[in-house]
């Protein structure tokens, strides 16, 4: 299944890794595109600052949860014009 059947702004991401726990299911979702547009300048950007990760969704299956854990990048913009400089990956 494609992760855009699930979310459409799921597209440019894909799944790593599924960890089958007792009381929940985990999916893991990593991107998969190289650079990312200033929300701002809409210049991209291929120089990632940092990651961190979201819990997207939270979805019954069964009796378990299903949580979907998004990595998410944050870039700097490659603008030096730009008054914004960090930015997260929409």
């Amino acid at each position: 299944m494609r992760l855009s059947a699930l979310n459409p702004d799921l597209v440019g991401f894909r799944l790593r890794q599924i960890i089958v726990e007792e009381k929940q299911v985990l999916l893991l979702i990593v991107p998969t595109r190289g650079t990312a547009p200033c929300p701002l300048c809409q210049h991209r950007s291929a120089r990632v600052q940092s990651t961190y990760e979201r819990t997207l969704v939270d979805l019954p299956v069964g009796e378990r949860p299903v949580r979907l854990r998004l990595r998410v990048r944050r870039f700097r913009c490659a603008n030096r014009a730009c008054p914004r400089q960090i930015f997260a990956e929409r």
